[in-house]
């Protein structure tokens, strides 16, 4: 680990090119005059309306990486959910990087990697507790997590004015479905030799206590579920590797026999399976042909469309247009996730449209234990603000309510207004050695531009 190195020489910035003020399209610099590493790189989805086209996927602007890409030394990956790695193919087309990424998330980019390409790649699977040296002036160790996926890790980076604790989307589950708890532990270490920035995720700073276990999804299924005499369809994130895994436990107990609609879920439930981090007994999983002719008391569909987009396969489904479901009377349909904000008026109009089916609809705001957020509470963050007790403090990865209620929990902890920032994407925070220590200020803004690509 390296200390704090007061009096050291040149600078370190900072820089949002997404996810602050939003929860998508994730993507943060680390700059010294010397080197660059990035951490995440993911997408985000616009607003559905009228006319757009469908599938359209919203990225960051990789412009001021390219124009540095003399100096970039490494993507740094924390877990491999779609707002942190979804941008990565259309990156990788433009720029060659080495990515660092753990045995979960390495497997997820392969895959998105061999579908868009490009076919030379640099991917570096990196457990936590290795020590990796990025160019002159950066070196970093992985810091196991936790969240709705596996293999969710902070990021200890070393730098030359000192250590930075960047958290990525976490929370502190005691009781995680892999049995491996954050190491906070870890976090406290580099706490007491010295952190100069925590850059925390912060999307439920406004939620007190502390964030449910995941377990509590599968508690909330089983008894749902066993009430139902009919079809059972579960709509998740394609890679909430977890939720999926209940989801065939619960079929498991109950009888059930399980298929999986959407292409991106599909995928994502191969990789896993492959890679071991879904458990899965024989014959239990099975194509949507062969379920069709089971009774309808036998079938669980696992379905991509928890955000009500047009092309997801629950929509087809719920116009008729899927291959092989159509939502009809006495059908069973369990949204299980958070709404991304701009997807509220298309997942209700779509649960509306699947009441008018016939179906039962069952989603966060009538049932809260259908899903528990990924994300830490305020007592959490607490305990990740005194664990590394950082010089300085950057909420990422929230809405601007939720940050603004960051900075509030952080003010508990006696920090001042220089030692807080609440950046928008595109400020530059820059850290320089200021008479026996480090200050901060915000020196400058790239003129970040919006860019799309429509997804075939």
């Amino acid at each position: 680990m390296m200390n704090m190195q007061t009096g050291a020489k040149g600078w370190l910035k900072f820089i949002p090119i997404g996810g602050v003020g939003e929860v998508t399209r994730n993507m943060y610099v680390y700059e010294t005059p010397n080197d660059m590493v990035v951490v995440d790189c993911g997408i985000g989805f616009p607003p559905e309306e009228e006319g757009a086209p469908e599938n359209e996927l919203l990225l960051p602007d990789f412009s001021y990486l390219i124009a540095n890409q003399r100096k970039l030394r490494a993507l740094l990956i924390t877990h491999g959910h779609e707002d942190h790695i979804g941008g990565i193919p259309y990156l990788l087309k433009k720029i060659r990087v080495p990515v660092y990424a753990a045995r979960l998330p390495a497997g997820l980019i392969r895959e998105k990697l061999e579908e868009r390409g490009p076919k030379k790649v640099d991917i570096r699977e990196t457990m936590d507790g290795q020590h990796i040296k990025l160019g002159s002036d950066f070196s970093f160790e992985f810091i196991r997590l936790t969240h709705s996926i596996p293999d969710t890790m902070a990021i200890a980076l070393s730098t030359p004015l000192g250590a930075v604790i960047h958290t990525g989307d976490f929370k502190l589950d005691p009781t995680p479905l892999d049995r491996r708890l954050a190491q906070l532990g870890k976090i406290e270490e580099y706490g007491r030799r010295g952190v100069l920035l925590l850059a925390s995720d912060s999307l439920r700073a406004e939620r007190e206590g502390s964030s449910p276990s995941e377990r509590i999804v599968g508690e909330t299924f089983f008894r749902e579920i066993q009430k139902t005499r009919g079809r059972v369809f579960i709509t998740m994130f394609s890679s909430d590797v977890s939720r999926i895994q209940q989801a065939i436990d619960v079929a498991v107990a109950l009888g059930r026999k399980v298929t999986l609609a959407g292409l991106s879920l599909e995928k994502s439930f191969e990789v896993a399976r492959n890679l071991g981090y879904l458990v899965v007994p024989k014959g239990e999983v099975i194509d949507n042909a062969k379920l069709k002719k089971l009774p309808v008391s036998s079938q669980l569909i696992i379905v991509s469309g928890s955000q009500g987009q047009s092309n997801s396969a629950l929509a087809k489904m719920a116009r008729g247009e899927h291959r092989a479901f159509k939502i009809g009377q006495g059908d069973l349909i369990m949204f299980s996730s958070d709404l991304i904000p701009g997807s509220e008026d298309r997942v209700r109009n779509l649960q509306e449209q699947l009441r008018e089916m016939g179906a039962k609809v069952l989603y966060l705001e009538e049932i809260p234990e259908i899903h528990v957020s990924g994300h830490a509470y305020a007592e959490d963050l607490k305990r990740m603000i005194q664990a590394a007790r950082g010089q300085y403090i950057i909420p990422i990865g929230g809405t601007e309510e939720s940050m603004k209620a960051y900075v509030k929990l952080a003010r508990g902890f006696n920090y001042r207004d220089n030692q807080v920032f609440l950046l928008e994407n595109g400020q530059v925070l820059e850290f320089y050695p200021f008479e026996n220590g480090v200050a901060a200020r915000i020196s400058g803004r790239l003129n970040l531009r919006e860019f799309s690509v429509t997804q075939d």
